[in-house]
């Protein structure tokens, strides 16, 4: 979108399918070759009615899910951006790491849609907010949905995340990540503009957490460049806040 060309949705939804639920019409589709008949009885079998048009009144419109996913032309920022890595590019709701079975698990089969009983929702999402990753074990239970497997749904890594910055046409190329950056799997770098040096922390933890944190390595490499800036302004950037240094 940055760069200005066609964009394509690609989600969990397969345009084209019929769909037979009302509100939604012929080829609207629904999740991950999920069929509205898919929908309808999981409703039935966890006894609830389609609360949003039940319950509050959510109106019916046919074919707005397709309307929504047709390809548009991006009009583009048309300015050189640079990126700076954080919580929310690579960890689970921005807290947990997708490491092992969390990484594997969304672009799979399986798709949980109700937890099971005796479940404390308030313990699962404080556990997950302070990334306990095990937290979602909780949730093996639930109630599941067969759906078509995607390797568009893995979830994005520190390094994946830099080296899709290589694969735009907008400036400059790779957004501030160098080659280094991309072989090296770090996403902090340093460059300068006009009279100011820009310093591009990383503060994402990579245990998990929301708070961000720096390790030792990077302050004393924004200490040696800034040291190194003559005659030049300082402008040091990072995603968080606060950082605590790890």
């Amino acid at each position: 979108m940055l760069r200005g060309e066609a964009v394509e949705h690609r989600d969990d939804f397969r345009l084209g399918e019929k769909s037979d639920r009302d509100g939604l019409g012929e080829g609207a589709g629904i999740g991950v070759k999920t069929t509205a008949m898919q929908v309808d009885q999981h409703a039935a079998t966890i006894g609830v009615a389609d609360l949003p048009r039940t319950r509050y009144g959510f109106p019916q419109v046919p074919g707005v899910l397709a309307a929504a996913r047709r390809p548009f032309l991006a009009t583009g920022l048309g300015l050189p951006w640079y990126a700076v890595h954080g919580n929310h590019d690579n960890m689970l709701q921005g807290t947990v790491p997708p490491a092992g079975w969390l990484h594997d698990l969304p672009a799979g089969p399986v798709k949980f849609v109700t937890p099971p009983d005796g479940v404390d929702p308030a313990g699962v999402l404080a556990r997950f907010h302070s990334a306990q990753a095990d937290a979602l074990l909780e949730l093996a239970g639930s109630v599941q949905l067969t759906v078509t497997p995607d390797p568009g749904r893995t979830p994005v890594t520190r390094a994946s995340h830099v080296r899709e910055h290589f694969r735009t046409t907008g400036q400059p190329v790779g957004h501030g990540y160098s080659q280094r950056n991309a072989d090296e799997g770090t996403a902090y770098y340093s460059f300068d503009h006009a009279s100011v040096r820009c310093i591009v922390l990383d503060t994402v933890n990579p245990h998990g957490g929301w708070q961000g944190s720096l390790d030792t390595g990077q302050p004393a490499i924004a200490s040696d460049r800034a040291g190194h800036r003559g005659r030049r302004h300082l402008r040091p950037r990072w995603h968080h806040q606060r950082a605590h240094r790890r």
